[in-house]
């Protein structure tokens, strides 16, 4: 019979697919065995989603392949070139005892790894790191770090899944301090991390209180070219805004956005509202933009907010459009809210985008406030209104009584005044 790369990828799909038995399979897998190019592709080929070895009982390992390969090895009858065939034995190995533990049984790997120890070939590292992999999942986190510190005193650099079951294991102990020096250690040797096991280190280091230091990791990952979850970002940035540190807030934010990821909405929420201050006022508008863009509205105290500390920095205009778009799709207005808007796009010179709230206003059966409408039928200085510090917010009683400036007609047939107001070439009315 001819084995080719086909026929060999056959036979170990049935016997993964339990169509032959081993018995079968291992006089198959014997007359394979004296063509070391056949062997080699048998050992390092891969069958969907598995190593194709690893499907075969430990004991075919053992009779079929290894044990021949040994005695080989011992006789010096080496099938080709020596070289060749013992880097094969090698690999074998080395893959025998990854599938293992990838099984979750590290020993049958252990097995395998004394084995090679006895024919002088040392484990390499992806040997340690499937055998710490295997003893983090089954939640044997001592024996995992007892078999890092042997990697670790021969100068080795474990794998990514490796890197990340360590660190993972040791939050999930609440082992803080532990994580936070492997994970200095494993980047200072060029490992790298999943995002995942980043960000669970990061929002475990902000629980404890370290935010500071939740910072340096992020910094020092991102160096590595490791990045973190939204989840993490957020954690981070919510622990600087309880230090009131929310300048610390702007490059974490732009390198977020830089990299395409966004908040939830609640820490959109969390932010908008911090940033309404009358420092970081201008930083709040633009993220109240980006939180509109990205498909977030907020509730109508984070809106009273937003309009308000707009208005009162005079940066009204810098929301308008996103406050036209949360209008329009998730109706949140009311009178006390379409006061401030006309009163303060008014104040700022964007009449036009005021007349769209005042259309909405009138819409809706509400008239504005006194100060508004004397804004609009120009009553108001808006000079004197600022010198004396008159407050807008003194005025938000959408009662009748307090609309009209004048006592209203005492008889229901008093004829009835309009103010027409005009906004560029656009014609308003509203009754008085």
């Amino acid at each position: 019979m001819i084995w080719t790369s086909s026929s060999i990828t056959n036979l170990v799909l049935c016997i993964t697919r339990r169509k032959i038995g081993i018995p079968l399979a291992s006089s198959y897998l014997n007359a394979v065995r004296s063509n070391l190019d056949l062997l080699s592709y048998l050992i390092l080929s891969r069958a969907p989603n598995t190593l194709v070895l690893f499907p075969l009982k430990f004991h075919l390992y053992s009779t079929t392949v290894i044990a021949p390969l040994h005695n080989s090895l011992e006789t010096g009858q080496h099938m080709l070139n020596s070289r060749k065939y013992e880097s094969v034995v090698l690999s074998l190995k080395n893959r025998l005892q990854s599938g293992f533990c990838n099984e979750g049984n590290v020993k049958s790997a252990f097995e395998v790894i004394a084995r090679m120890i006895v024919s002088s070939f040392m484990p390499e590292e992806r040997t340690y790191s499937a055998v710490i992999t295997a003893y983090c999942k089954m939640g044997l986190l001592e024996k995992a770090l007892d078999i890092f510190k042997q990697a670790k005193a021969k100068n080795m650099c474990m794998d990514s899944e490796t890197s990340s079951e360590l660190i993972e294991g040791l939050c999930g102990v609440k082992r803080i301090e532990e994580a936070t020096e492997m994970f200095y250690y494993l980047t200072g040797k060029g490992c790298s991390l999943s995002p995942w096991a980043l960000s669970m280190l990061i929002q475990e280091t902000c629980l404890v209180g370290k935010v500071c230091e939740a910072v340096k990791l992020h910094s020092k990952a991102t160096s590595n070219g490791i990045f973190c979850t939204p989840m993490a970002y957020a954690t981070i940035m919510v622990g600087l805004l309880n230090l009131k540190k929310e300048k610390d807030l702007l490059p974490l934010l732009a390198q977020m956005f830089t990299k395409g990821c966004i908040l939830d909405g609640p820490t959109y929420a969390t932010i908008v509202c911090s940033f309404c201050t009358k420092s970081t006022i201008r930083e709040g508008a633009v993220l109240f933009n980006k939180m509109i863009h990205d498909g977030f509205f907020p509730d109508s105290k984070m809106l009273e907010m937003v309009v308000f500390n707009t208005t009162a920095s005079s940066l009204l205009n810098k929301v308008v459009h996103s406050l036209i778009k949360v209008i329009n799709q998730a109706g949140l207005l009311n009178p006390r809210i379409c006061n401030t808007i006309i009163y303060g796009l008014v104040k700022e010179g964007y009449k036009h985008e005021a007349s769209k709230f005042l259309d909405q206003m009138l819409e809706n059966g509400w008239v504005p406030d006194p100060q508004t409408h004397g804004l609009l039928v120009g009553n108001v200085n808006l000079e004197e209104s600022d010198e004396t510090g008159e407050s807008h917010e003194n005025y938000f009683d959408d009662r009748v009584s307090n609309i009209l400036a004048e006592d209203p007609p005492s008889s229901d047939t008093s004829p009835q005044v309009h103010v027409d107001l005009q906004f560029g070439s656009k014609y308003l009315m509203y009754k008085v």
